[in-house]
């Protein structure tokens, strides 16, 4: 899909939503309102409402996400901490609400980074912390962690030098050194060559609708993406998003006997062919997040909290 087709369908439904009397404004958000899209985009809108919800949808092929909001809402910190206020396209403002909350969010972005990079360093911590006690019993489980944990060092980078909130692996081929791109890489444990990670991802999405229980369990699906959107970033080539998607996804499931087939396919989306998984990729994945936190320099980020010294005893 190409950005004038996404800025296309964006004005469209935005025409739509401002003849609806329950809607106060309406803004432009993700990477059409950055000015980075590309053919996996989707379209993101940003609506001042009287509700606090999210809506998701279709349009031509093209993923639509509604982003609903109460006007006291929007004026909050927590808004400023998730969404990036300042680079919104106001399409519809008529009693300046959005006004209001851009310039709440220039008057306050300092204070808004802090809190962005203390929030972030301390989940890396929570991470690591996690990934040193089920070592032991759960080595798999301490692998993921660690990835996820390695994932968010180099977005709390490219957040500090780019200002990319969000940032999908095409942000972390633009924002990382190269060095510290290979070391993302070799611990994300994406397989070499884009076939290859097309073929694992291809598998895994064939699977994943038989991964629930029964479809009348209220807690299946989780609110995660679609199948269809997977197939659409295999289809546009976004196959590294897909494959950290798809595990970040399985690993909000819970784990229990109703959830087995899920609980193989994290298995499989985690590269782990079988239940048990050696303690020594454990102690690999710990100095591949050595590895990244060197090449990015991110010591001293890192210090507060034992989290080095607790990445360094997995890694022994």
């Amino acid at each position: 899909m190409t950005p004038f087709a996404l800025h296309r369908c964006a004005l469209q439904v935005a025409d739509e939503l401002v003849l609806r009397p329950d809607v106060l404004a309406v803004a432009l958000t993700g990477s059409l309102a950055r000015g980075d899209p590309d053919r996996g985009s989707d379209v993101d809108l940003w609506v001042i409402g009287a509700r606090d919800d999210r809506e998701h949808f279709r349009r031509r092929g093209v993923p639509v996400t509604l982003l609903w909001q109460r006007p006291h809402t929007a004026l909050s910190a927590e808004t400023r901490l998730l969404y990036e206020v300042a680079d919104a396209w106001v399409l519809f403002d008529p009693r300046g609400i959005l006004a209001r909350v851009r310039a709440e969010a220039w008057a306050r972005r300092s204070q808004t980074r802090r809190r962005i990079r203390a929030g972030t360093t301390g989940f890396i911590r929570l991470l690591v912390r996690e990934a040193l006690r089920v070592a032991p019993t759960a080595p798999g489980l301490a692998v993921a962690h660690l990835r996820e944990a390695g994932r968010r060092v180099a977005a709390l980078h490219v957040y500090d030098t780019r200002g990319w909130r969000v940032p999908k692996w095409r942000h972390f081929q633009r924002g990382l050194p190269p060095r510290a791109l290979r070391a993302l890489a070799a611990l994300q444990a994406l397989p070499r060559g884009d076939r290859a990670l097309a073929s694992v991802l291809a598998t895994l999405v064939e699977t994943w609708p038989a991964a629930g229980p029964s479809t009348a369990a209220r807690t299946w699906p989780p609110p995660v993406p679609h199948p269809a959107d997977f197939r659409r970033m295999l289809r546009v080539g976004r196959t590294e998003d897909a494959l950290m998607v798809l595990r970040a996804s399985l690993s909000a499931l819970p784990v229990g006997a109703a959830h087995v087939p899920a609980w193989r396919l994290w298995r499989a989306a985690q590269g782990f062919p079988s239940p048990a998984v050696a303690p020594a990729r454990v102690r690999a994945a710990a100095r591949g997040l050595l590895t990244l936190v060197g090449a990015l320099g991110a010591e001293p980020r890192l210090k507060s909290g034992h989290v080095l010294a607790d990445v360094r005893t997995l890694s022994r």
